[in-house]
């Protein structure tokens, strides 16, 4: 019951942000990247598994791939938690072609395990 109350918060975080409006005036969808936490603080798979679910579910968002973030993020010797700031959010906002990153990550030594959500637009 957490697990899917805390998915759909993350949508409609992700939909708050609205639709971008693309060069002929029709609205697009919002795009969205999904970063975890590593180590102690990465997400169970069934969290990220679920969350992913219901970011492609939905009509007004287009989820990018994991494999292309990671794929980013190494050509650019990045890593999810050097993007707290904000100019490298909006350079691989950029690279990335997104709208928004929705950052995920286990809270450390916390039984039942929880997690902190933030969102962070690139524009």
């Amino acid at each position: 019951m957490a697990l899917r109350t805390l998915s759909v918060l993350a949508v409609m975080a992700a939909l708050a942000c609205g639709t971008a409006v693309g060069a002929n005036g029709a609205s697009a969808p919002v795009r969205i990247a999904v970063l975890t936490g590593d180590g102690d603080r990465a997400v169970a798979d069934a969290t990220l598994a679920q969350l992913e679910v219901a970011l492609t579910e939905t009509k007004d968002v287009a989820l990018l791939e994991r494999a292309q973030i990671r794929k980013i993020l190494a050509e650019q010797k990045l890593t999810a938690s050097g993007l707290t700031n904000p100019a490298a959010a909006v350079r691989l906002g950029r690279l990335l072609s997104v709208d928004l990153f929705l950052f995920v990550e286990r809270i450390p030594k916390t039984n039942p395990p929880l997690n902190r959500w933030r969102a962070t637009e690139t524009e």
